[in-house]
């Protein structure tokens, strides 16, 4: 058993939908995973009839019942036992996480191409990264910050009114409280903010502050310039030299801009230069479309990101407007008309 999977254990309850899903993904990341959670609900579900046998009325109140109770406690004490106290660690260690980490804490993370990973935070926040994703934490005993240089990241912010949970990139700042909101890092110059639960606050960043990082502190509120903008579940901001925001968004648009988060990639009447340009980060080959009046062709298709060779195929295959030809690592996109 891994304190992850008690971890999942304990909040099996109360998951929100993207928790769902990073749940599901870790699951079938490997057999490993999938043991340790079913020894952990094995456990749980221990310590849950222990604390039912001592508080059961009807065993209290007739000695035969008690007897066969105990007998059957004991026949299984050993187990149990150790099932309890196992179980009592782990949720000790959950529970108390946060009481039990130092108010000091730094931490950088990266992703390869292709890849995510998640991470537990010691304030019970979590991210998820996406694929060529960078970024760095530093908590203190004022506030929670993270630079996120490149990428992208999704954030589940732990609730805690004293400290706000603030991330950074070059051109904009998110500040929020306790929420989820997700964040892409498009170039040094653009920002792009989507919230999925909760109200998060976005603004600009100071020159003086640009040059500083990520070697600065990270920013609050008093390192902001412009206007705040306050954004709430459902809502688009792309932060550059100005913030532009884009409320009440398609909720069935934004599970498709967020689908990456279990997995999968998703595209509905896209134009295909959006859609190379999306499915480029995910793998180290080269993606070119030859003919500029392609990049405008609606494409819709679904893939895992983990099989970009599988979409492109499906490419070739799908549409008469276009071929797909592979050379080694540079993919050649161009229109089937100029073609011999």
């Amino acid at each position: 058993m891994t304190i992850e999977a008690m971890r999942w254990v304990v909040r099996l309850d109360d998951l929100t939908p993207m928790e769902q899903k990073r749940l599901d993904r870790w699951l079938n990341e490997n057999d490993a995973h999938r043991e340790a959670f079913d020894t952990a609900m094995q456990e749980w579900d221990s310590l849950a009839f222990l604390q039912q046998l001592r508080d059961d009325p009807v065993a209290k109140g007739d000695p035969w019942v008690a007897r066969k109770r105990a007998r059957r406690k004991r026949n299984r004490s050993y187990v149990l036992t150790l099932a309890a106290a196992a179980s009592i660690a782990a949720m000790a260690l959950v529970v108390g996480w946060s009481l039990l980490q130092p108010a000091g804490y730094l931490a950088e993370y990266r992703t390869a191409i292709g890849k995510q990973q998640d991470v537990s935070l010691p304030d019970g926040s979590f991210i998820l990264l996406n694929t060529r994703t960078s970024l760095n934490v530093q908590f203190s005993k004022e506030r929670r910050s993270v630079f996120l240089e490149a990428g992208e990241a999704h954030f589940e912010v732990a609730h805690d009114p004293d400290r706000p949970f603030v991330v950074a990139t070059r051109v904009g700042v998110v500040r929020a409280v306790g929420t989820a909101f997700t964040v892409y890092v498009h170039d040094d110059e653009e920002t792009e903010v989507t919230v999925t639960d909760g109200v998060v606050e976005v603004s600009q960043v100071s020159e003086p502050l640009v040059a500083a990082l990520p070697s600065a502190e990270l920013p609050d509120s008093h390192s902001r310039t412009g206007s705040v903008q306050t954004l709430s579940k459902g809502s688009n901001a792309t932060i550059s030299n100005a913030i532009e925001v884009v409320a009440a968004v398609d909720t069935e648009a934004i599970e498709r801009k967020l689908s990456w988060q279990y997995g999968m990639l998703e595209f509905v009447n896209t134009p295909l230069g959006e859609v190379i340009d999306e499915v480029g980060r995910y793998t180290p080959k080269t993606l070119v479309i030859a003919d500029p009046e392609l990049e405008s062709y609606p494409v819709t298709i679904i893939a895992r990101t983990d099989n970009i060779d599988g979409l492109l195929s499906n490419l070739d295959v799908s549409t008469e407007a276009f071929v797909v030809t592979q050379s080694g690592s540079r993919v050649l996109i161009s229109s089937r008309a100029e073609l011999p």
